[in-house]
């Protein structure tokens, strides 16, 4: 009996886990526009170092990154950062993060007060949610976010509880930051449903979450996060290497122009040289992209991909020698980031992150030299930067040269680094994180009543159920088996 022959189309790492998870029972071709899979699993070089210009590491609480690292026989490349404590930029010099803080909400008004990052009156401020009459959110706001109803942004969740001050300097660089987002936008259900869980039903926010483990805290268990010791690239590499293994027929530089059915039921895949068949389909490509391939064959679901928002945002590295860091900046650093190792880097810690302020293109800062000390020499200090938010593309609108410019003048503010970097690279990523605004889950609950009225038609990516690694990952594997079912019943 002849195998099913799947389609996949799109060769990120959500395209590549359903080639693999496809591979074992169906015959499986996979389609990629660019030269190389990955997507945004990209590691470049600096000063013939690695340094990765998209995601470094992922999440350890959702165990699907690490597991799929461990059977591909990555296992032993498996390298947690030096350090996960990080830095805030706040009032014009650099701050300890509150302890006990959760995705930027504060959860002790003494140590908000005590960490200094916002002003006396935004830390008095945040104790009306603990004289709050009602809860932030009713139980069973998650399922009526799900069902259409009520889905309220992150902004409006904590601004009121916590203040805007608080917001601005703490929710939004943190939890919006990791999204590229706008806090005004974001739905919290969406974005983070664990944290939403955790507030349903309970009169005060910060009360609700101090049990919950504090973002960045150091500890002695297992790290929060993991990254790879030759760069995330490797991860690309071997999981193409698994799919070719499987018999996976892969194809690079092929553009799909267009996704049809025939009369028979079967799957027509054209791209630019030709046209191929298959009895299901798995789309694991942007929101907007797939929405134009959908566009005759399932315009109910094109019409809600199409209106999935996608933010731009921008990498920089730079490399300096240790001595253009002011003994000053390394002073304060070893002040604000007391538990973090030294490295021997002055600029200890991961990392800084820059509340938006209007002026400033740097949201960001990686201190990649001493986060990950492969990727650096001794003597030197490599920083990667970061610009961009969903509603805001300035930095996309500047020449290289331009962006340059302004992120190295955000990074003499922040930094005091004012000598000219000895290296660096840019990288631009246009259209690159899809946007959870409010609304997004039963966009998605929508999408997936349509799907499951086409069952050899799947969707995957990191517009449907998380942005990280790990979720999409999990996301892959789950349509691949909804496929799989349907095609071997």
């Amino acid at each position: 009996m002849s195998r099913p022959v799947v389609a996949v189309i799109g060769g990120g790492i959500s395209g590549l886990v359903a080639a693999r998870t496809l591979g074992a029972d169906c015959e499986v071709a996979l389609f990629e526009s660019a030269p190389d899979t990955g997507g945004k699993l990209k590691t470049a070089q600096l000063n013939d170092a690695p340094v990765d210009i998209g995601p470094d590491a992922f999440i350890t609480r959702q165990e699907a990154g690490e597991r799929l690292c461990r059977e591909l026989g990555l296992g032993d490349e498996l390298l947690a950062p030096s350090s996960n404590s990080v830095a805030i930029f706040s009032r014009g010099e650099l701050h300890q993060l509150p302890k006990g803080i959760v995705l930027g909400i504060p959860t002790d008004r003494r140590a908000l007060g005590e960490a200094d990052v916002v002003s006396r009156l935004a830390t008095w401020r945040v104790l009306a949610d603990a004289f709050a009459i009602g809860p932030a959110l009713r139980t069973g706001a998650l399922e009526l976010a799900q069902a259409g109803g009520a889905d309220p942004t992150v902004a409006q969740v904590f601004g009121p509880r916590l203040g805007q001050e608080v917001l601005r300097t703490l929710i939004d660089p943190l939890l919006g930051g990791i999204n590229a987002s706008d806090v005004n936008a974001l739905s919290l259900a969406a974005c983070a449903p664990q944290l939403f869980r955790r507030i349903e039903g309970k009169r005060s926010v910060m009360q609700a979450l101090r049990a919950e483990p504090a973002t960045f805290a150091p500890g002695s268990g297992r790290p929060p996060f993991i990254g790879l010791s030759h760069g995330m690239a490797s991860l690309a590499r071997v999981l193409e290497v698994a799919c070719r293994t499987l018999g996976v027929a892969i194809y690079n530089e092929s553009e799909v122009r267009a996704i049809a059915r025939d009369t028979a039921g079967k799957w027509k895949i054209t791209t630019e040289r030709a046209t191929h068949v298959a009895d299901a389909v798995l789309v694991a490509t942007p929101a907007f992209v797939t929405a134009k391939l959908l566009a005759e064959t399932a315009p109910d679901i094109s019409g809600e991909l199409a209106t999935i928002p996608y933010a731009s945002v921008v990498t920089a590295c730079f490399s300096w020698p240790s001595a253009a860091i002011p003994t000053g900046v390394a002073t304060r650093l070893q002040q604000v980031v007391p538990t973090a190792p030294t490295s021997g880097y002055p600029l200890v810690g991961s990392g800084v992150l820059v509340p938006r302020d209007g002026r400033r293109l740097l949201t960001a800062a990686t201190f990649t030299s001493s986060k990950w000390p492969r990727s650096a020499a001794p003597g030197e200090v490599v920083v990667r930067a970061f610009a961009g938010r969903h509603s805001d593309d300035r930095a996309l609108r500047l020449s290289d040269q331009e962006l340059e410019a302004s992120l190295l003048s955000d990074l003499a503010e922040v930094l005091g680094v004012v000598a000219p970097p000895t290296a660096s690279l840019l990288h631009r990523w246009q259209d690159a994180l899809p946007q959870y605004v409010t609304g997004h889950l039963a966009k998605i609950g929508r999408i997936e009543a349509a799907l499951s009225r086409s069952p050899t038609l799947a969707l995957s990516g990191a517009a449907y159920h998380g942005i990280g690694i790990p979720a999409c990952i999990d996301d892959a594997e789950a349509a691949s088996s909804r496929l799989l079912k349907s095609l071997l019943a």
